[in-house]
């Protein structure tokens, strides 16, 4: 049904887009006579399906998902305004992972304040054991970049950062690294 050429034009037109086409899945299939082809991101339950015109030699019909939004587009298309279409359907799939729901964000609010207000919450300075903790933590952090990445050896030498002079006052004070706040009043 579909050409090398076409199915190439697909696969450059989801990875130009912001899709990678290893999550997608491109279907082929015969339904009551009518080749249809079928492109799937499960992940974010999103497809395009086309197939061909049957009133128009080299033209396409098709219909879209993004999420739980169908829509079933009504206009025939060549195989260059197809993928312009496709191009669409891809950047709309990818703002559908990507960006959270801002009306569902801005319900949660109030739940993310109150946990923070909660009784229980404290503003206490870290502990002694605490400071050492990420103090290793950050050791390990640091540690783990160094085996990660080929870094130049000017910055594999100990330094002594902000954080470090930080940690030291605080530790001074009894007030958590990075804080300004005196336990003094």
């Amino acid at each position: 049904m579909l050409t090398r050429r076409q199915r190439n034009a697909i696969f450059e037109t989801l990875a130009e887009n912001g899709l990678d086409p290893a999550r997608c899945d491109l279907e082929e299939f015969e339904m009551v006579g009518q080749r249809i082809a079928t492109v799937r991101h499960e992940a974010s339950d999103s497809r395009f399906r086309f197939w061909p015109d049957d009133d128009l030699d080299f033209r396409y019909r098709a219909d879209i998902k993004v999420g739980s939004v169908d829509s079933d587009l009504r206009s025939s298309y060549d195989w260059d305004q197809l993928i312009d279409v496709l191009t669409t359907w891809a950047r709309d799939v990818r703002y559908e992972i990507a960006t959270p729901d801002l009306w569902v964000a801005l319900r949660e609010v109030p739940q993310v304040v109150a946990a923070v207000q909660a009784a229980d919450a404290s503003n206490a300075p870290f502990t002694p054991d605490e400071q050492a903790e990420i103090a290793d933590r950050l050791e390990e952090v640091k540690q783990l970049v160094r085996e990660q990445f080929d870094l130049p050896p000017s910055s594999r030498r100990p330094s002594t950062s902000a954080w470090t002079r930080s940690k030291r006052k605080a530790s001074t004070r009894g007030a958590r690294p990075g804080s300004t706040r005196s336990t003094a009043r």
